[in-house]
């Protein structure tokens, strides 16, 4: 088994949690800029964003072609990296395992970080949709005219307001 192989693979793992650790943070960086209702940063963010994650897909493509590549070079086919361990030389098992665990928990945490800002978003979502409807429908009956009150409106109404801190 060559060791550059084995290298190229263990690196490719490296890269891809310093990777996945940028987006995570630009991630978590997004939710405040949200929370904030800033959007030339969340713009900025979501630039950056999908720079690194042009730049982490490329990083995954290696990694696996080196794992495929380390699998072909002890097997006629591509094994679980559980099978493959074993045949590892020993001195890397260690550092190879630690960083597998690594990589995985980097998933783990960024899948979070996508998550929460999912929930963040879903949830402001339906409180303003849950005010509006519940204002709504005590002034149904149309479009609101420019003064802002419903046409159908003789009695003039109140017009809806929406709190900026929602």
């Amino acid at each position: 088994m060559s060791e550059d192989v084995l290298k190229a693979f263990q690196i490719g793992m490296e890269n891809e949690i310093v990777s996945l650790k940028e987006c995570g943070r630009l991630t978590g960086l997004m939710k405040t800029a949200v929370m904030n209702r800033d959007s030339a940063v969340l713009k900025s963010l979501l630039d950056q964003l999908s720079v690194e994650a042009g730049r982490l897909k490329k990083i995954e493509e290696r990694r696996n072609e080196s794992y495929f590549r380390l699998c072909r070079s002890r097997f006629p086919q591509t094994v679980s990296f559980y099978e493959l361990m074993p045949h590892l030389p020993e001195s890397e098992r260690e550092r190879t395992a630690a960083l597998y665990r690594a990589l995985r928990a980097e998933v783990i945490r960024y899948q979070g970080h996508l998550k929460n800002l999912d929930d963040y978003v879903y949830t402001v979502t339906g409180t303003v949709t849950a005010v509006l409807e519940t204002f709504s429908s005590r002034n149904s009956g149309g479009v609101y005219n420019r003064s802002g009150r419903f046409p159908s409106d003789s009695q003039g109404g109140q017009s809806v307001f929406v709190s900026a801190e929602l």
